[in-house]
């Protein structure tokens, strides 16, 4: 491996090996243009580009294996694993399209990966994002494996540290969630979450955030668990449940378009929803919760989601970030605007 010598800037340097993120310093650039520069991919100018590799060539840059097969595009391809379960949600249809524009800046296809390939071994992908896996699930195993790259959006639970992480900070979410709630005169909160049968590391965090809370708060745990991909039915059972409990004044769903759906269900057992009853979703849908004024939502960003993934995922093939690499998307509190005391508020 070759070692560094003096740069443009006259400094000395150590006699490391010179790694993407030295050239990204001297030159002021990303570690994601500098790596595209070096791949002869992405949107980056041709005079970026004579600047990177002028550099990478003076001072001795040599890639990895990764970074190799990244400039030659062995298969052309990335893949993308979600779960069968929660496929057609909007929430992951946009961190999907998220992740196929950033493969394509970079000069990459997105594979779609349809099924479990269990047994497989020629994955046909340079790399690998899955999202939402649960502990049981085989395919992230199978994929380290074969020596494919991955990167884990939302940790699995038990498996930390055999790949790259990227995540919301769902628990600080869902404690900023309570506590907008209780400041705005809710007493008693209830919680319906998708552990039934989607125990995964963000379902998993918001409901002991919510346990946590509520101790915290002295207040009762009223939580109620139903399927991720649950009907009408089951989710006006749960509801149905909720309104009975004395005293609740306010309800956050879990999963994604839950509240818009829990809204008219609510108003038929004359709940009345923005007036004395709050109601908020951890995963709101910008077309269905994000649309109602009466809902609190935590945006978690699902389209710039699934860019940071395949960023993470394109930096660890160049060779800027390490396999276990952990990282942190941010997710943003929408309060509702219409609430308790909003009118009064205004006048």
């Amino acid at each position: 491996m070759a070692t560094k010598v003096n740069g443009s800037s006259g400094k000395d340097l150590d006699g490391g090996a010179v790694t993407i993120l030295d050239l990204a310093r001297e030159l002021r650039l990303s570690k994601t243009t500098v790596a595209d520069a070096l791949a002869g991919s992405g949107r980056v100018s041709t005079e970026t580009r004579d600047r990177v590799r002028e550099l990478a060539e003076k001072w001795g840059y040599v890639s990895n294996r990764a970074a190799r097969s990244l400039r030659t595009r062995s298969t052309g391809a990335l893949g993308l694993y979600v779960p069968p379960t929660v496929r057609t949600a909007p929430f992951y249809m946009e961190f999907a399209l998220g992740g196929a524009e950033r493969a394509a800046s970079a000069g990459f296809d997105l594979t779609l990966f349809a099924q479990r390939p269990a047994r497989r071994r020629d994955f046909g992908v340079d790399g690998a994002v899955v999202i939402d896996m649960s502990a049981a699930d085989e395919l992230p195993r199978q994929l380290v494996a074969a020596g494919v790259p991955v990167v884990a959006a939302g940790r699995i639970l038990g498996h930390e540290g055999e790949h790259a992480v990227i995540e919301t900070p769902d628990r600080e979410m869902a404690h900023q969630m309570f506590e907008l709630m209780r400041s705005r005169g809710a007493r008693r909160i209830a919680f319906v979450t998708p552990l039934h049968d989607f125990a995964v590391a963000w379902a998993v965090d918001v409901s002991e955030a919510y346990v946590a809370w509520c101790g915290q708060a002295d207040q009762e745990v009223l939580m109620r668990s139903i399927s991720v991909a649950a009907t009408d039915t089951e989710l006006a059972a749960a509801i149905d449940e909720v309104v009975r409990i004395p005293g609740v004044d306010a309800l956050v769903l879990a999963a994604e378009g839950w509240a818009a759906r829990a809204k008219p269900m609510l108003t038929a057992h004359g709940v009345d929803v923005g007036g004395s009853f709050q109601l908020g979703s951890l995963a709101g849908d910008p077309l269905t919760d994000g649309a109602d004024a009466a809902i609190s939502r935590v945006d978690l960003g699902a389209r710039a989601f699934g860019v940071d993934a395949f960023d993470l995922l394109l930096d660890i093939l160049s060779g800027a970030a390490d396999r276990a690499a952990v990282r942190v998307h941010p997710a943003r509190l929408v309060p509702a605007s219409v609430h308790p005391g909003a009118a009064r508020r205004d006048d």
